[in-house]
């Protein structure tokens, strides 16, 4: 084993998208087609308000822009659409009447703002129409909005005129506002951090304080009188306004609750009302007599409750930090989850067979299913708090790893015992597709098991040649036979070719930092991972069983990446094929295609894109998993190929970009002095080459686009 073959620039990258000169556009064939989200709850994302217009009809909001509908008092959920591709989160939903509301939230620096006047039938974007910096809570009565903001100076604003004109201010000495509440046009209150609770009575023209020696950061208020009102602190505190009052104090004695982290509260009369928190178990505290008194106890709530809209018959529902929605009855005295939670992030994927597979979850839990992914049922680990590497073998046998500890299913996942393995748990993967037999290292050398990880032989030490001192054991893969491949962080290979009993030096890859191997047969593998502070995405294939490497060409559409992300900017984690002619890879920013034995590979895009893409599963039949962050779980069935087509003109591509003005970077990302010409070429002395164009107007957030001269 003796060379690696690298592009004249020791790196290849292709970026296709517009080929101005030549007037042809590429476009990516088979990117949305075939994909589908079969999420394992309704939303896969984090639910963070709600907004109910009659004790019918109501609005949930929350991460990456989900806008959730019900108009049956909340028994059932649909998610309605919105019309940004890769939204920010939302924070917080009001409504002016029955028909026209609003969303907003944001990211620190960026705002996000949808409308809808037919009733949330359909949404629009209304980002600019709003303060920009981020927003954090809305709030709408008849003609006048109020938003509170990302940030301290300033941190709360108000339209009189529908968001045709904005005033701006600061309060509370630049608090962090968490709420703003009006109770009528001119009565209105505010708190945040520091311990502010503010009072307006001019509609939000000034401010004064409200609070009475308050230490806390205050979240959230709820009125069950226009008099008579509650502020709830996120450290255990509940401060209280009586009708009499022109100041809020405290109600709730903090050492009646320790070290609770409330989350949200609502009273369902004058006297009784409730607080849900979390540390450990979910907690409420509850009191009957007006916040005279209050009483603690553990709640069937599962998991943490971000916001409660009480209804009326004793009825509420609480949306979830998990997307999860629940029917809750009296003071938190029972409750039903009406839609199932997203199980935070999901991390890995495996099958059995064709029909029934399982995904394990950063928040200790496991989602099974039993029908190619159409459903799938979260079971929860006993004793675990985070999932790691879930394995599923054949006859229903699987192992989960979990921060410290392992468990043992033998009925499909469908229930947990612990159990003990004595191998490095990240390292275990199967021999193959409905295998008994599995692979791992144990101190250097090769561990296998052919009963499902019951027992395991130690076989041969992993040989490496001029090892990194820092380096460290990252992947391994065995091919039906007897050879069997050992890959370093740093691009160091061991092969061995009698079962993992001997290895040897293989040809090492330089500048890589390598995430995994894969093998098709003993000839065709590839090896891939990224490089460098820019996370340069690489992929390196051989046909001679590892004697030779070369680097593949990996060609991304800008369009398909979100708009501040450079495209190449991935790790690319994974590679599973069914064929020579049908290879995926997986990257944290997406997946990608090959037809050509992985020599080169052309970016895919899936429907409703999550923050981080974890894992794969190709099962030999042709259909493919990709799991990720929010509970996403996508499945592709289908022939996808990856030949460019040309797809006509590329003029209309660059429409809204400014000739002479547009900006021009390289490859690298770097800045070019240099514009496009009227018929959109490059112009001021621009070598050929592949380049990146942006918009002329900065406001106008777009897609970079590519261009060659």
């Amino acid at each position: 084993m003796h060379s690696v073959c690298c592009g004249s620039s020791g790196r290849i990258w292709t970026i296709l998208l517009v080929l101005c000169v030549l007037g042809i556009a590429v476009a990516v064939s088979a990117a949305t087609p075939g994909w589908s989200l079969v999420n394992p709850s309704l939303t896969g994302s984090a639910l963070k308000d709600a907004a109910f217009i009659s004790p019918d009809r109501g609005w949930a909001v929350g991460e990456n822009g989900v806008v959730l509908h019900t108009t049956d008092s909340g028994r059932t959920w649909a998610v309605q659409q919105t019309p940004v591709a890769y939204p920010a989160p939302l924070f917080s939903a009001a409504f002016i009447d029955s028909d026209t509301g609003y969303a907003v939230g944001g990211v620190f620096g960026r705002t996000f703002a949808l409308e809808t006047c037919n009733g949330g039938a359909t949404w629009q974007d209304v980002t600019n129409e709003f303060p920009q910096g981020g927003l954090r809570k809305i709030c709408v009565r008849g003609g006048n909005i109020w938003v509170t903001r990302w940030g301290r100076t300033p941190n709360i604003s108000i339209s009189r005129d529908r968001c045709a004109s904005w005033h701006h201010d600061t309060i509370g000495n630049g608090s962090f506002l968490h709420d703003v509440l009006f109770v009528d046009g001119s009565t209105g209150y505010a708190c945040g951090d520091i311990g502010y609770v503010g009072k307006t009575t001019d509609g939000g023209a000034t401010w004064r304080s409200a609070g009475d020696s308050l230490r806390d950061v205050y979240q959230q208020f709820s009125f069950p009188t226009k008099s008579e009102g509650y502020c709830l602190g996120m450290g255990s505190r509940i401060a209280k306004k009586g009708s009499s009052d022109t100041l809020f104090r405290l109600s709730l004695n903090p050492q009646i609750s320790g070290r609770l982290q409330m989350n949200t509260m609502a009273f369902v009369s004058r006297e009784s009302g409730f607080a849900l928190g979390s540390f450990g178990p979910n907690v409420c505290v509850f009191t009957p007599d007006a916040g005279g008194t209050w009483e603690f106890k553990y709640t069937s709530i599962e998991p943490q409750v971000t916001k409660v809209s009480y209804l009326g018959g004793g009825r509420s529902i609480g949306i979830c930090w998990n997307g999860a929605i629940h029917e809750i009855w009296g003071l938190a005295d029972s409750s039903k989850e009406v839609t199932s939670g997203t199980g935070g992030n999901i991390r890995t994927v495996d099958f059995f067979d064709s029909l029934r597979g399982l995904c394990g979850s950063d928040d200790g839990s496991v989602f099974a299913t039993g029908d190619a992914g159409a459903t799938w049922t979260r079971t929860y680990v006993p004793d675990s708090s985070s999932a790691g590497r879930v394995v599923a073998f054949a006859n229903g046998r699987a192992l989960l790893f979990t921060s410290g500890r392992t468990f043992i299913s033998t009925d499909y996942g469908a229930s947990w015992l612990a159990g003990q393995v004595s191998v490095g748990s990240y390292l275990i993967a199967k021999a193959g597709y409905s295998s008994l037999s599995c692979y791992s290292d144990t101190s250097g050398r090769l561990a296998w098991s052919s009963d499902a990880g019951s027992t395991w032989a130690i076989r041969g030490a992993f040989s490496f040649a001029n090892q990194q001192s820092n380096d460290f054991l990252q992947s391994i893969a065995f091919t039906g036979g007897r050879r069997g491949w050992a890959l370093t962080f740093h691009g160091a290979v061991s092969y061995s070719s009698d079962s993992g009993y001997t290895w040897h030096p293989g040809t090492n890859i330089p500048n890589i930092f390598a995430q995994s191997i894969y093998f098709a047969d003993s000839a065709n593998g590839w090896v891939c991972g990224f490089w460098g502070s820019m996370y340069v995405p690489l992929i390196f294939a051989t046909n001679d069983g590892g004697s030779t490497w070369s680097q593949a060409s990996i060609q991304f559409a800008l369009n398909l990446a979100q708009p501040t992300d450079w495209p190449f900017q991935a790790k690319i984690l994974k590679i599973q094929g069914h064929s020579l002619s049908s290879l995926w890879a997986l990257s944290d920013r997406g997946v990608l295609v090959s037809s050509d034995s992985g020599k080169t590979w052309l970016q895919q895009t899936l429907p409703q894109y999550g923050k981080t893409f974890s894992d794969m599963f190709c099962d030999p039949n042709g259909t493919v998993f990709v799991v990720g962050d929010n509970a996403r779980i996508w499945k592709h069935t289908g022939i996808v190929s990856s030949v460019l087509r040309p797809s006509g003109s590329a003029r209309s591509d660059l429409g809204g970009f400014t000739y002479g003005k547009s900006s021009v970077y390289n490859a690298s990302g770097r800045r070019l002095n240099g514009g496009l010409s009227r018929n959109g070429e490059l112009i001021g002395g621009v070598p050929s080459g592949q380049y990146f164009v942006t918009p002329a107007a900065a406001s106008t957030p777009a897609p970079k686009k590519a261009v060659v001269k």
